[in-house]
């Protein structure tokens, strides 16, 4: 819209200075004597050409490339469309970390691994049971720390009544009432 403007201011300011002029020559005209002195030469009055000439070129805007136009709208959509798609996950955050890990670890509910036992074995859920959802171990400054449950724990600590003897790379060693119990990581067991 602004060229369009900046086209019509041009064209008025030139307009009034084209009457202006006018005006001026009648005057002059009027003033002057009717017939021109033998040492003047007569005096023509410019082509609008030659007027253009003489002025300085302004740049022109250029006109808009079809595939610019093009480019740009693919780019316009293309970042609207992921606007709306993280504007989406973002208000579904939840449901979309549910169902990511439950993409990536399907959750299955296995009877607890006693040291002795290498392989946690599927079973249903039965009444009375607890679910230990056992995430992984982290390391920091030579602290390990176990996510269970989805809070973050240390030696010492209690989860569901059952206390954190040991916490290893992989596993994490649990005393409840039956005795020692070993849970591995990205398991969610039953106890």
């Amino acid at each position: 819209m602004s060229i369009i403007n900046d086209a019509l201011k041009k064209t008025q300011q030139t307009r009034k200075v084209d009457s202006e002029k006018k005006q001026q020559a009648k005057i002059k005209s009027a003033a002057a004597p009717a017939v021109p002195a033998a040492s003047e030469p007569p005096k023509t009055k410019p082509s609008p050409q030659a007027a253009q000439k003489d002025e300085p070129r302004q740049k022109r805007a250029q006109p808009v490339q079809k595939t610019e136009a093009v480019i740009t709208w693919r780019m316009a959509s293309f970042l609207t469309v992921t606007g709306l798609l993280v504007i989406m996950a973002l208000a579904n955050y939840d449901k979309l970390v549910t169902r990511v890990n439950a993409f990536l670890n399907p959750a299955m509910n296995v009877a607890a691994a006693t040291t002795n036992t290498s392989a946690p074995v599927a079973v249903a859920a039965s009444p009375g049971k607890i679910k230990v959802a056992f995430e992984g171990v982290f390391m920091t400054n030579n602290t390990k720390t176990a996510l269970i449950n989805k809070q973050s724990l240390h030696v010492g600590d209690t989860v569901n009544g059952m206390t954190i003897v040991a916490i290893n790379e992989d596993s994490v060693d649990l005393q409840n009432h039956d005795g020692l119990v070993e849970i591995k990581a990205g398991a969610t067991y039953l106890l």
